[in-house]
């Protein structure tokens, strides 16, 4: 008796784990139109020189991506921006840079400038991010709001937003968000691992492990715990023309939740704890500043 209960024990899970399984891909149609916004709440401090300030902010970016063509292992995507947000608060000022404020000022303005300018971009369908291009477009619009700016302050200008919203920054950003599904079936309590190379002013490469942890609801669960990591080296740097270093050291705990139909994320959050040295020779000596930051980031697909 002992072993025929044993025997449908070992049945029965063998069977609620099957029910459970999962092969992580995305599955969406041409036409349509899938949504992200992100927003990631900071508080951070930064010393320098025995000075010490305390930053907090709150970012948030709206993403829409058209699927143009479905290449069978792969879409062609148009996205585009939706919404820009950066509120910033210190013990001595708070501003709000935001693209639905346009009147606002200059950053607010080149934001809406960036909202509404589509660029193509490729993904497999298991998240991996292929290509970005045509981005030129949001530079040009960009560029075109800042007519008041002198020669030397546009070339800063644009030198700042092809880097950051450049085809190589946004791939990087891109694959934090998409680049995690694993090869074949997986079933609960699988784990796999996984690298992001990202563009912060600098390279930096983010290491994962992902869990499957089962279905719940209409959602296919994951968690993972990723790594940031220079090494005591750090990474070489050039600041304003001065020679510098960064060694940055974080982690990024996930929660995240798929939609069982489509694979399309519909719920996440990040929990971030970061710390930056940077060691920059001022000239008449090196410059010793250091930022610890926590974050929360909220993903949704609205």
């Amino acid at each position: 008796m002992k072993k025929l209960l044993l025997s449908f024990a070992a049945m029965f899970m063998a069977m609620q784990a099957a029910a459970q399984k999962a092969e992580l891909v995305y599955d969406l149609r041409v036409g349509e139109t899938c949504c992200q916004t992100i927003n990631t709440v900071v508080e951070s401090e930064a010393a320098a020189q025995g000075m010490a300030i305390t930053v907090n902010m709150e970012i948030i970016v709206g993403i829409s991506y058209k699927v143009i063509a479905d290449n069978g292992d792969s879409y062609e995507m148009e996205a585009e921006y939706t919404r820009m947000v950066v509120d910033t608060r210190n013990p001595y000022a708070s501003t709000r840079i935001d693209s639905d404020m346009p009147d606002n000022d200059f950053v607010s303005k080149a934001f809406a400038a960036m909202t509404g300018n589509p660029f193509r971009m490729g993904m497999s369908k298991r998240g991996r991010v292929l290509y970005v291009g045509d981005t030129d477009g949001i530079v040009e619009k960009v560029m075109q709001e800042a007519g008041e700016l002198s020669g030397s302050e546009k070339d800063q200008l644009e030198d700042l937003i092809r880097e950051s919203f450049g085809g190589e920054a946004l791939e990087g950003n891109f694959r934090l968000v998409h680049d995690m599904f694993p090869e074949g079936v997986i079933f609960p309590g699988h784990k796999w691992g996984n690298t992001v190379k990202l563009n912060m002013g600098f390279p930096m490469e983010i290491a994962a492990e992902y869990e499957y942890v089962g279905i719940e609801d209409n959602d296919y669960i994951l968690t993972a715990l990723a790594v940031a990591d220079t090494g005591p080296e750090g990474i070489d740097v050039v600041l304003d023309g001065m020679p510098g270093k960064y060694i940055v050291g974080g982690t990024y705990v996930y929660d995240i939740r798929l939609d069982r139909e489509t694979c399309w994320t519909s719920q996440a959050t990040i929990d971030m704890s970061m710390d930056v040295l940077g060691l920059i020779d001022m000239g008449y000596g090196e410059t010793e500043m250091e930022i610890k930051m926590e974050a929360k980031v909220y993903i949704t697909d609205k």
